[in-house]
């Protein structure tokens, strides 16, 4: 009987300790089961917060997972996927175009990731949509990672410069117009000048020095209105033919090296003989010219180094100088239109600013690249690369 009793009472202190356990087991679940909704509710939150955030700015915003799946697309980029007829479905896009805002471009395959994996920086000019209702983009692309070498994702970025683009198109437009206007009458400034040297002689009358000054000034005013035009030329055509190199870079040196002699500079050329390549003679001059016409102006005091090589299938021009040189954040921009750095600035050296920029189109052009190092206070070097055979692209 003790035996019984003593078995039931451990038998009833077993059950209501193990309801104990169950009931404290059921109210820990319930206490994670409610942080658990509370958490969710708080990231549910927080997405459609993310989300409000995203749809408010005006930068078209999409992030990739790590599985390249577009997860989030804001507001502004679903307009622009709208005009730019985007088939979620396919990827496709019928209204991309480029720069020129007439070739189409990503018409197959994902244009999204496309555009991702095209560059990891920044894109060229995109035109989305059809000729009345086109908008300008540049894409962002930039990785997300919360750890090292751990991708969490992508986002993409579309920036809408419509603006902008055509604010330089106006800019482009009344340049070239005013040019071709400022041209017609300097050409019968020119004509007029001419015929009085013909017909007179400016010694005997007394104006021989003002005529000169007067032809001095009107040549000078010809290459600007000259540089204006070729820097509203976005796409230079070419007159090719066979160039010689060696020629053409030794006769832009030849009086260059009389100027600097007189500044008290060294000119150093380091021509290789027999270098010839299929180009546009002319306009490879307006390079050289510019390239060494850049160093001489920025070069107080010291050498200007001009090298010409052979280097495989391309022909290879460096213009060197130990010249006050080009800061980091300059050196960003020099190649593009009307930028002058900060030296030139400083230093109130004449110039548009276009120089550097037509050659690098030039060079372009050509399927060649034009590139510069330099540092502050150290001199520059600009090297231009050239295909011997012409351009590499086809174009």
């Amino acid at each position: 009987l003790v035996g019984g009793l003593l078995l039931t009472a451990l038998l009833v202190g077993a059950a209501a300790q193990a309801a104990a356990m169950l009931r404290r087991a059921q109210r820990e679940l319930a206490e994670a089961t409610a942080a658990q909704a509370r958490l969710l509710a708080e990231s549910r939150e927080q997405t459609a917060t993310i989300r409000d955030v995203a749809d408010a700015v005006d930068v078209g915003i999409v992030f990739f997972d790590a599985d390249d799946r577009p997860v989030i697309r804001n507001a502004a980029v679903r307009t622009l996927l709208e005009i730019a007829g985007y088939d979620h479905e396919t990827g496709m896009a019928t209204s991309v175009y480029g720069s020129d805002r007439v070739t189409p471009v990503a018409r197959e395959g994902k244009v999204l990731m496309e555009a991702v994996y095209a560059d990891k920086v920044h894109g060229p000019v995109y035109w989305v949509g059809e000729p009345g209702n086109q908008r300008a983009l540049v894409l962002s692309v930039r990785p997300i990672g919360r750890r090292p070498g751990q991708l969490t994702g992508t986002v993409l970025g579309a920036y809408d410069v419509t603006d902008l683009a055509q604010a330089v198109q106006v800019r482009d437009e009344f340049l070239a117009t005013v040019s071709h206007e400022l041209r017609t009458p300097l050409t019968s400034i020119v004509g007029y000048l001419d015929l009085l040297d013909e017909l007179h002689d400016p010694a005997e009358l007394g104006i021989h020095e003002e005529l000169a000054v007067i032809q001095r000034n009107v040549a000078q005013l010809s290459a600007i209105i000259g540089s204006l035009l070729a820097g509203a030329d976005h796409a230079p055509a070419l007159s090719r033919g066979p160039v010689d190199m060696t020629t053409l870079v030794e006769s832009v040196v030849r009086p260059a090296a009389a100027r600097a002699t007189e500044r008290g500079l060294v000119l150093e050329a380091r021509l290789e003989p027999g270098i010839v390549l299929d180009g546009d003679a002319e306009r490879l001059t307006q390079v050289v010219e510019a390239l060494v016409s850049n160093a001489l102006a920025f070069t107080p005091s010291g050498r200007i180094d001009v090298v010409l090589a052979r280097e495989g299938d391309d022909v290879a021009l460096s213009v060197a100088d130990t010249g006050v040189g080009v800061s980091e954040e300059d050196q960003r921009h020099v190649f593009d239109r009307f930028f002058r750095a900060q030296s030139a600035r400083d230093g109130a050296l004449p110039g548009l600013g276009l120089g550097l920029s037509i050659a690098e189109r030039t060079v372009a052009a050509h399927g060649g690249s034009l590139r510069m190092a330099s540092r502050l206070g150290h001199g520059t070097r600009v090297a231009a690369t050239l295909p011997l055979g012409g351009d590499r692209t086809g174009a």
